[in-house]
């Protein structure tokens, strides 16, 4: 989408993404079974890509004050390969533009900020190029990026994001929008303990090597799980949604992916009146996500903070049948 520019430069496109939760199905989804995403759009990347400036080929990361040149091809960090492999996505040999990126993602979070970041820059390239993506050509392209993170990602993050709605989603096959049958609101609690996808994928993929059976009945009983949320979202029944999620929990916490923390703050939103709730994301850190009636949602606000969550989101997820 093309903007207003400000400082006098003239032709300035824009992109945005929201975040995202895993209802259920985190790390079996790795393995071949299936898992339920959430879009959250109460948190969002944008993305203004500049084409007339006096300060090309560069991209700035206001909200961590980081700086990158395109031309520093020595430059590891993980904004400046994520540009370099943007760019040559869109297979651009005189790369002489600004790009700007802000979100209010948490980094680290579960919440998929690297992937709405991603999205949000290659949305404003592609505007500035007019090419009009679709959502499944800009999924792949985020997918690519995301690979510079998490090494073999599931792709949950970028199907989810890319699509803004709640998806079933299987490694391998064309994700599915899920009909949501009830709106159910859910309350995000950030722990303020940043967790690597990408090392707590391995460390699982390590366990499962090591205890194959043990892990493959987990991945088994948490796939279980998900087939009944899905009924129970597209059915409406709230009060299943929740109880699913409590167990998916409990599996986790015997995968080993939960910490005293997640589990702390798990037990605050339970307690404060919470139908279920669940880490999302890798675990080891992160956020946890909790079902609450509207009555209920200041009360596990509340205690979520008490509990010691950094950051508390909300977000409604709408019925769409």
């Amino acid at each position: 989408m093309e903007v207003d520019a400000p400082n006098d430069e003239t032709k300035v496109f824009s992109g945005e993404a929201c975040g995202k939760a895993i209802l259920f199905g985190e790390h079996s989804v790795v393995y071949a079974r299936p898992a339920i995403a959430i879009p959250v759009k109460c948190v969002k990347a944008q993305a203004f890509v500049y084409t007339e400036t006096d300060d090309p080929g560069v991209l700035y990361a206001r909200d961590i004050d980081r700086r990158v040149e395109f031309s520093d091809t020595e430059n590891r960090s993980a904004l400046a390969r994520l540009l370099r492999k943007i760019v040559a996505l869109f297979e651009l040999e005189d790369f002489r533009w600004k790009v700007e990126v802000t979100s209010t993602i948490p980094i680290g979070s579960g919440m998929g900020s690297s992937a709405a970041v991603a999205a949000a820059i290659i949305k404003a390239m592609a505007s500035a190029l007019g090419r009009n993506l679709t959502p499944r050509e800009l999924s792949g392209l985020v997918y690519e990026t995301e690979m510079l993170y998490h090494g073999s990602p599931s792709g949950i993050d970028n199907t989810v994001i890319t699509m803004e709605k709640p998806v079933w989603f299987i490694q391998g096959e064309p994700p599915e929008v899920l009909r949501v049958a009830r709106p159910f609101t859910i309350v995000l609690g950030n722990s303020g303990r940043p967790s690597r996808t990408k090392d707590v994928v391995n460390m699982v993929r390590y366990r499962w090597k090591s205890e194959p059976e043990k892990f493959e009945t987990l991945f088994d009983e948490i796939a279980a799980v998900v087939r009944r949320g899905r009924k129970a979202v597209e059915t409406g029944n709230i009060s299943e949604i929740g109880a699913l999620m409590n167990k998916n929990h409990e599996l986790l916490k015997a995968m080993g992916v939960s910490s005293n923390h997640l589990d702390r703050l798990v037990n605050a939103a339970r307690n404060a009146g919470a139908i279920g709730a669940k880490l999302t994301g890798a675990g080891k850190g992160g956020v946890i996500i909790a079902l609450a009636m509207p009555d209920k949602v200041k009360n596990v606000r509340d205690a979520l903070r008490r509990a010691g969550a950094k950051e508390i989101f909300e977000t409604t997820i709408e019925a769409n049948r």
